[in-house]
C-alpha cells in the first residue's frame, strides 16, 4: 500500500498495473484509502480496527463522483464514528438484511 500525497490531480492521474489493484493511503487523513483497480475504477474507502481489532473496509463511493476534499470529509466523520466505538460496516450490512426481509 502506497502513501503519496493525494491530490485532486494525482487522484485523476492514478493508475496501476497491478492484477489486482492497489491502494494509496491519504497522509492527510488516517484511514483514507484511494482504491484504484486494474479496471481503472477508483473507489473512496477508510480502513479502520473495530474494538474488537477486527481490520474492515468501509467504501465511501466512487471517485468520480466524490473530489478529495470531500471524501476527506466524509472520512472523518465515519472515523468519529469509529473512534466513538460504532463499526459502520457492520450498520450497512444490518440495514441491508433488514431491507431485504
Amino acid at each position: 500500500m502506497a502513501t503519496k500525497k493525494l491530490t485532486d490531480r494525482a487522484v485523476k492521474a492514478a493508475k496501476t498495473d497491478r492484477d489486482r489493484g492497489e491502494d494509496f493511503r491519504d497522509p492527510v487523513v488516517r484511514g483514507l484509502v484511494l482504491r484504484v483497480y486494474a479496471s481503472k475504477t477508483k473507489t473512496w474507502g477508510i480502513l479502520y480496527r473495530t474494538d474488537g481489532g477486527r481490520r474492515r473496509w468501509f467504501k465511501l463511493g466512487d471517485a468520480s463522483a466524490l473530489d478529495l476534499a470531500e471524501a476527506r470529509r466524509r472520512a472523518k466523520v465515519t472515523l468519529g464514528k469509529v473512534a466513538e466505538g460504532e463499526d459502520p460496516q457492520a450498520e450497512r450490512e444490518a440495514s441491508r438484511r433488514v431491507g431485504d426481509v
